[in-house]
C-alpha cells in the first residue's frame, strides 16, 4: 500500500474487472462557506436575518483516486478533476440560515487501465442543502461564536462519474463549529462533523479490502486574519474514516480580498493532502468569487432597548442594560462610563476631564493659588508660598538675615550663611588647660565627614590659635559620632572627620607633625542620642593638648 490509496483493485484476481462492478461514491470532500468568516469551515458564524451570500468557485484536484494492482503497480484512476461549485446562503432569522451548494464536474480523467471502464468526464455533482443554527454570537456579548450545521446530500449525482454516494445516494453531514476573536487582528475557529452514508467496498473482489467508504469523522481548525482589506487564513483538515480505510489530512492556505463597492469578494486557497482516505488529492486548488454584502444593521430598537440581555454596543464588557454610557466604552466600576484622567470621576460628571482631581472637587485638582504644592483649603497662607512644615506659610526668620530660624544658630543676631546665621566675630578658639576650646559647635551632616558652613571659620580660628602658640607641640584631634548605624561605620566616620579637620588645619599653616587625628566613634556621647538635637551635639570634633613646651 502507498499513501493516498483510494481504490485497491487486484488485477491478478479479476483480469476483466469493470467499473460497473464497483459501487460509486461521492469523491468531493469539501463544501464552500461563501462569504463567511472562513472559506470552508463553519466556525460558529451565521447570517443575520435578510442577509444573502452567493459563491461561485472552481476547484482542481490532482490524483484524488489511485489504483493498485496486485504486483504493486499504482495508477491514477482519477489523475485530475476540475469542478465548478455554486453556493448560496440566506438568513431566514437572526439565528437560522438556509444554504445550498450545487457542484458540476467539468472534466476529469486518469490512466487507461485494462478491464476498467473509464470515468465519465463531465457529469453533475451531488447537490447539498444545509441549515445552520447559531446559538452564540460574540457580537452580542457572548464569549465566542457557536453554531450547528445540518447538511444533506441528494442522490442526483452520476454513478459513472464518482459523484453519488453508495446505496440510495443520500448522505447526512452534521457539524458543530466554534470561533473566537483574539483582539482585532486574528480569529481562531474549529469544526467537527460526521459524514454518515452507507458503507461499501470500492473493490468487491478484494480478499482483505482497505478501501471501504462509509461513515467518517471530519475535523478542522483554522486561523484567519481580520480587517478591511486583504485577509488570509490557514486551515488543517483531518479525515478519520470509521470504516476500513486509512486516515488523511490536508493543509490549506487561503486569501480573500473584498471589493466593497460592488459587494464582492475574491478568494483562493491551495494546499497538499497526505494520507489514503478515498478522495484526498495530492493537492487541490480552489478559487472563485463571492457576493457578500455587508450585514444589515441591527434593529435600532434592540440597540436602544436595555432589555436585550447580551448586547454591548460599545464593547466595554458592560451590557447595554446596565451601561450608563452604552455608546462610550468605560470600566464596570463606573457603570460603563469613560474616565479619561483616571481620577474615578466619569467624564460626564468631571469639571476637569483631562486633569486628575478628586470626587470632592468634582474631578478637578485642588486649587493652589501660591503654587507651593499645598492646596488652598489646607494652606494657612494661601497667597504666599511656604512650606508644608509651617502649614503653607514661609518659615520664620526673626533676625532677617535670610536664614530661617530652623537653620540659624544665632536666630536673634543677623549673620551670614557661612557662619550658620551667626556674625563672623562669633567664631573664637582659645586654650583652656589641656584643651583648645571653641565656643561654637563644628557641624557635620549625617553620614558625612566634611565640616560644613561656619565650621570652616571656626577651624580657621583654631589654626590661628595654634600658630600664635608655637609652644603647643602636639594636639590630639578627636572625632566623635552619634549612635546611628553600626559602631564600625561610626568609628570609620569619626576617623574621617578627624582626618578632614587635620587636613584643613595643615592647609591653614599648622605643621602636620603637631597634629594627630583619632576617631572615637559613638563611645563618648555628650548628649542624648535618642533626640535629633542630642545626636547633632555628639557629631563633633574636640582638640586636646598632648605635649606642651618646657
Amino acid at each position: 500500500m502507498i499513501l493516498r490509496f483510494s481504490a485497491l483493485i487486484f488485477a491478478s484476481l479479476l483480469p476483466a474487472f469493470a467499473l460497473a462492478d464497483s459501487p460509486s461514491f461521492n469523491l468531493d470532500r469539501l463544501r464552500l462557506n461563501p462569504g463567511g468568516e472562513t472559506l470552508l469551515l463553519g466556525t460558529g458564524d451565521g447570517l443575520q436575518r435578510g442577509q444573502l451570500r452567493l459563491g461561485l468557485g472552481t476547484q482542481y484536484q490532482h490524483e484524488p483516486l489511485l489504483y493498485s494492482e496486485g504486483d504493486g503497480t499504482v495508477r491514477a484512476l482519477i489523475g485530475y478533476r476540475l469542478s465548478a461549485h455554486l453556493a448560496a446562503a440566506y438568513g431566514i432569522t437572526d439565528w437560522f440560515e438556509a444554504g445550498l451548494e450545487v457542484p458540476m464536474i467539468l472534466t476529469q480523467g486518469g490512466d487507461s487501465i485494462p478491464g476498467v471502464d473509464p470515468i465519465q468526464g463531465t457529469v453533475a455533482g451531488a447537490p447539498q442543502i444545509q441549515g445552520r443554527f447559531t446559538f452564540l454570537r460574540e457580537a452580542q456579548g457572548a464569549s465566542l461564536d457557536l453554531g450547528l450545521t445540518l447538511g444533506l446530500s441528494f442522490p442526483l449525482g452520476a454513478e459513472d462519474g464518482l459523484s453519488r454516494d453508495p446505496g440510495g445516494g443520500l448522505a447526512f453531514n452534521p457539524r458543530v463549529g466554534a470561533g473566537k476573536r483574539l483582539g482585532s487582528a486574528l480569529r481562531l475557529g474549529a469544526e467537527a462533523g460526521l459524514l454518515i452514508r452507507e458503507e461499501a467496498a470500492l473493490s468487491p473482489y478484494s480478499i482483505d479490502p482497505e478501501d471501504e467508504v462509509g461513515n467518517e469523522l471530519d475535523l478542522g481548525v483554522v486561523a484567519s486574519s481580520l480587517g478591511e482589506g486583504l485577509r488570509g487564513e490557514l486551515m488543517l483538515l483531518g479525515h478519520l474514516p470509521l470504516s476500513d480505510a486509512p486516515a488523511s489530512a490536508e493543509l490549506l492556505a487561503g486569501a480573500r480580498y473584498p471589493f466593497r463597492a460592488l459587494g464582492l469578494e475574491a478568494f483562493a486557497l491551495a494546499g497538499p493532502g497526505l494520507g489514503g482516505t478515498p478522495g484526498t488529492p495530492l493537492f487541490r486548488v480552489f478559487a472563485g468569487v463571492a457576493y457578500a454584502p455587508a450585514a444589515p444593521p441591527a434593529a435600532p430598537a434592540c440597540e436602544a432597548d436595555r432589555s436585550c440581555p447580551h448586547l454591548d454596543k460599545d464593547g466595554d464588557g458592560v451590557a447595554n442594560q446596565v451601561d450608563a454610557c452604552p455608546t462610550e466604552a468605560g470600566p464596570a466600576s463606573l457603570d460603563g462610563c469613560p474616565d479619561d484622567d483616571g481620577d474615578g470621576v466619569p467624564n460626564g460628571d468631571d469639571r476637569c476631564p483631562q486633569d486628575p482631581g478628586s470626587v470632592d472637587n468634582e474631578g478637578c485638582p485642588p486649587l493652589d493659588s501660591d503654587g507651593d504644592g499645598i492646596a488652598d483649603n489646607e494652606d494657612h497662607c494661601p497667597l504666599e508660598a511656604g512650606a508644608a512644615a509651617h502649614d503653607g506659610c514661609a518659615p520664620p526668620d526673626a533676625d532677617g538675615d535670610g536664614i530661617i530660624d530652623d537653620d540659624d544658630r544665632c536666630p536673634d543676631l543677623a549673620g551670614a550663611a557661612l557662619h550658620d546665621g551667626c556674625p563672623e566675630s562669633a567664631a573664637e578658639a582659645f586654650t583652656e588647660g589641656e584643651a583648645i576650646t571653641i565656643d561654637q559647635h563644628l557641624r557635620f551632616a549625617i553620614d558625612d565627614y566634611q565640616p560644613q558652613g561656619a565650621s570652616l571659620e571656626i577651624l580657621s580660628q583654631v589654626a590661628a590659635t595654634l600658630r600664635a602658640n608655637p609652644g603647643i607641640r602636639k594636639v590630639r584631634i578627636e572625632g566623635h559620632s552619634d549612635a546611628l548605624g553600626s559602631r564600625e561605620l561610626n568609628l570609620s566616620l569619626s576617623q574621617a572627620r578627624a582626618d578632614a579637620v587635620k587636613a584643613y588645619l595643615v592647609s591653614q599653616g599648622v605643621e602636620a607633625d603637631r597634629l594627630e587625628a583619632i576617631g572615637i566613634g559613638p563611645d563618648r556621647p555628650i548628649a542624648d542620642n535618642t533626640t535629633s538635637a542630642g545626636r547633632e551635639q555628639n557629631r563633633r570634633v574636640e582638640f586636646f593638648i598632648v605635649r606642651d613646651a618646657l
